[in-house]
């Protein structure tokens, strides 16, 4: 998917501020968006798999389909598209994340959009006093003091 085309991979971004400076982000990847990665998704399964009667990467995928099913397919798509996803969401939402994410498919089922929960530490927010305020109070204070004789000669 070129570099200008990552705000149409995903929708319906919510972002939920958690305790303990994380953030919980839910969207979903609509399967006109997806469908493209199939190709991709199909490539990734197919290189390695090795089955009896066939030569290592080279299943055709119909004997694929037939012995894992059209779901692990749709799987290997979410794990793209959102693999693809995550770091164009952190951009755009202007996130500063820590680690790694733990990420959640809440939704998957051919002909419906992905849907996903994405749950991230972030650096925590920190909220300055109006310090500069702060320093000409006490700047402006003056205090009358006096030195006596005794303290000089201590």
């Amino acid at each position: 998917m070129a570099e200008s085309d990552h705000k149409h991979l995903y929708e319906n971004l919510e972002m939920k501020r958690l305790e303990k400076a994380e953030v919980e982000i839910s969207g979903s990847i609509p399967e006109a968006n997806y469908q493209p990665l199939r190709k991709k998704a199909l490539k990734r399964l197919l290189e390695n798999l090795e089955l009896p009667g066939f030569r290592k990467g080279h299943v055709p995928e119909s004997v694929f389909i037939e012995r894992f099913g059209e779901a692990s397919i749709l799987e290997e798509i979410a794990d793209i598209a959102l693999r693809d996803s995550y770091p164009h969401i952190v951009t755009d939402e202007k996130l500063d994340v820590l680690g790694s994410p733990e990420i959640a498919i809440t939704k998957l089922a051919k002909g419906n959009p992905i849907e996903f929960k994405i749950k991230t530490a972030v650096y925590p927010s920190v909220t300055l006093s109006d310090y500069k305020d702060i320093a000409k109070k006490e700047n402006a204070k003056t205090e009358d003091f006096e030195i006596k004789e005794k303290e000089i000669e201590d």
